[in-house]
């Protein structure tokens, strides 16, 4: 298995943003990812892989992102 990017987060910018303004620009974290999820047509596989924590590499990927994005506005 490959390693992958440590900010692979990033790829999830425009969808989360996307999700966001189809949202109303604003939602809870789950709400965000399922609407990503439901946008891109995201397959199980991708929403079943988890962390060694356990946790959903998907929402923890989305959750990253969006940290990230709104620590920008306050910069």
């Amino acid at each position: 298995m490959s390693r992958k990017s440590k900010a692979e987060f990033v790829q999830w910018f425009g969808p989360l943003l996307d999700a966001l303004r189809d949202l109303g620009d604003s939602g809870r974290p789950h709400e965000v990812s399922s609407r990503i999820a439901k946008n891109l047509n995201l397959s199980d596989s991708v929403l079943d892989e988890t962390l060694k924590s356990g946790g959903s590499r998907f929402h923890n990927q989305v959750a990253w992102a969006r940290q990230y994005l709104s620590l920008g506005r306050h910069a």
